[in-house]
């Protein structure tokens, strides 16, 4: 007995009723590390867990009443400290009077059939969740005529039929299937391969038409021979709406791109072309299949092409862009056959799967540049043959108003000596009583011509004042502001330079004409009291300001550009590089500000 107890698997343990261990076999030194020598006459207490403390007492306890403890399953400590699941049987000893005097305690490692279990319950649990799962999921299993032999709740939820609707019957008359790749096709799959997905186009129980992609595979046995068909379907319905809705959107994307009048190019982030319209092909004379996957460079001048590489590098990272259509200098392309020409630009980004897309829209605006230069030209000519007009207005005034006061002057100053001289020989060669009715008459005469003197002057000076070729534009001005205040009643504050002002004749003219036209309209519009006028130079230019206390004039009246007098105005300055402004709020006064570019300067 003593040998079998020695050479047994399972660990054999004796101990008192204190827990005192009284033998120790080679099956127990396996299981738990220590050696006889180590564990007889110590606590058994020694390979208990501390949380197991009360199990050890409870089993105690039990055999003291005399009860055996059958298969009990708990964990013991090894010497090394790792835990063992075991399984304990304990019988009482008892002596000749049946007494209990001691235990005999069986421990069998369980360890492995632990694990299996665990192992086990795990299985079972995967097993019950694939079935669940499984259950959820719109599947069915066909026998080998296509007969359904299993039907999920999800698919009864998908199609509609119950399941003692659905089991039994056909499958492709019960869906009344349309195989988009044929029956035939779909079958011999099956039949060989052993697997098949693909598209189906099924019914619903209440009539209703979807679309599924739908996964087959046929199981066999051990021979190969086949058992039966797993056929898992899912509902795209929706998603192969939202292609063909994505169809049509690209469709009608792709007709709107070709159909515009401007260039559209799309590049990818290496800034290869992903996209050349219709348009773009005319513009560059290059083919879309050409154009498509090279990079854009051809498309821009050599000199240019680091800079708008930069450009949309830094565009890709910040956003940030100064192209936008008509708000931009002018942009220069190059067509294949080497032409260079003017575009407008405009440049946008999207992100797309895998890096950034960049879109231009381009504008050959070769034909607008040309108009616009030739409508240069023309203002250009216009400008001129304006300028010369004006010269020559000025020219024949000055000529007039010499001839008005040199030639006209002259005859109408001897008329009137003439005229005193007659008056002073009538009175001693007319009869007394005929005298006074002769003087008076040549009286009137002399009045007549003292008017026609005037009048010769006034407008000599209104065509061409003498002061403005004699004196210069300071003077001119001041005796203009006397002449305007004695007319008008508007008083005139006026400040002017002592020294000559380094303008032409012509500007000076010009400078003349601007401020007659203003006290023009200060007298027709503006209900002054009092105008202000200060003449001088600063910064290269000579500086007219005139500024009265009127009513005023609204920013709309200074924004038309058909106001002849103020477009005169603008256009006397423009001729020689110079500037005015017109400023004015209703019931605060009128200003206008000359700024004529000295000599050597416009």
């Amino acid at each position: 007995l003593a040998a079998i107890v020695e050479s047994s698997e399972d660990a054999i343990i004796g101990k008192s009723l204190e827990g005192i261990v009284t033998s120790w076999n080679q099956g127990a030194s396996r299981l738990f590390g220590y050696t006889a020598e180590e564990m007889v006459g110590q606590s058994v207490s020694r390979i208990v867990p501390p949380e197991r403390s009360e199990e050890e007492a409870e089993i105690l306890l039990r055999l003291r009443r005399g009860e055996r403890v059958e298969r009990y399953e708990t964990v013991r400590r090894h010497k090394d400290g790792r835990m063992v699941d075991v399984s304990l049987s304990v019988s009482p000893i008892r002596d000749r009077s049946s007494r209990v005097i001691g235990a005999s305690k069986i421990a069998r490692d369980i360890t492995d059939q632990k694990r299996v279990e665990a192992a086990t319950r795990q299985a079972h649990e995967r097993l019950q969740e694939q079935t669940a799962v499984l259950e959820l999921a719109p599947v069915l299993v066909r026998d080998m005529e296509s007969r359904i032999i299993l039907w999920t709740k999800g698919a009864e939820r998908l199609y509609g039929f119950s399941k003692a609707e659905a089991l039994g019957r056909v499958s492709h008359e019960l869906f009344q299937t349309e195989f988009v790749s044929g029956k035939a096709y779909v079958d011999e799959m099956l039949r060989g391969v052993g697997q098949w997905e693909g598209e189906l186009i099924h019914r619903k129980s209440n009539g209703e038409q979807l679309v599924v992609a739908s996964q087959q595979i046929v199981y066999r046995d051990s021979t190969g021979r086949s058992l039966h068909i797993l056929e898992v379907n899912a509902d795209i319905t929706e998603r192969k709406r939202a292609e063909q809705g994505l169809r049509e959107s690209q469709a009608r994307f792709a007709n709107i791109i070709d159909s515009a009048m401007d260039a559209i190019i799309s590049i990818d982030a290496a800034q290869r072309v992903v996209l050349f319209n219709t348009a773009a092909e005319r513009m560059f004379g290059c083919a879309a299949a050409e154009a498509l996957g090279r990079p854009l460079d051809r498309f821009i001048p050599a000199p240019l092409r680091e800079a708008h590489r930069a450009h949309v590098r830094a565009f890709g990272a910040t956003g940030a862009t100064n192209r936008t259509m008509g708000k931009l200098k002018d942009l220069t392309a190059l067509r294949v056959d080497g032409q260079e020409f003017p575009i407008e630009a405009s440049i946008s980004q999207t992100n797309v799967e895998g890096g950034k897309l960049f879109t231009v829209i381009l504008r050959d605006i070769s034909r607008r540049k040309a108009a616009e230069e030739a409508l240069s030209r023309s203002e250009e000519r216009l400008r001129a043959l304006a300028t010369r007009l004006q010269q020559a207005r000025e020219e024949e005034a000055m000529r007039i108003a010499r001839e008005l006061h040199d030639q006209l002057g002259r005859c109408l100053t001897a008329m009137k000596m003439d005229v005193d001289g007659i008056g002073r020989g009538l009175a001693g060669a007319v009869a007394e009583a005929d005298f006074g009715a002769l003087l008076e008459r040549v009286k009137r005469m002399n009045e007549t011509l003292d008017e026609t003197v005037y009048t010769v002057r006034r407008i000599s000076a209104e065509l061409r004042p003498g002061v403005l070729d004699d004196l210069g534009l300071a003077a001119a001005i001041e005796w203009q502001a006397r002449d305007f205040q004695a007319r008008s009643g508007v008083s005139c504050v006026v400040r002017v330079p002592e020294e000559d002002l380094p303008l032409s004749p012509d500007q000076a003219t010009a400078m003349f004409r601007i401020f007659q036209e203003s006290l023009t309209n200060v007298a027709r519009h503006a209900q002054a009291t009092k105008v202000w006028v200060n003449l001088s130079e600063e910064e290269g230019a000579v500086v007219l300001e005139i500024e009265d206390d009127g009513v005023g004039i609204s920013p709309a009246r200074l924004a038309e550009r058909h106001s002849l007098g103020l477009l005169g105005m603008r256009e006397r300055v423009a001729v020689f590089g110079g500037e005015i402004e017109f400023a004015g709020m209703p019931g605060q006064g009128t200003a206008v500000v000359v700024r004529m570019p000295v000599l050597g300067t416009s």
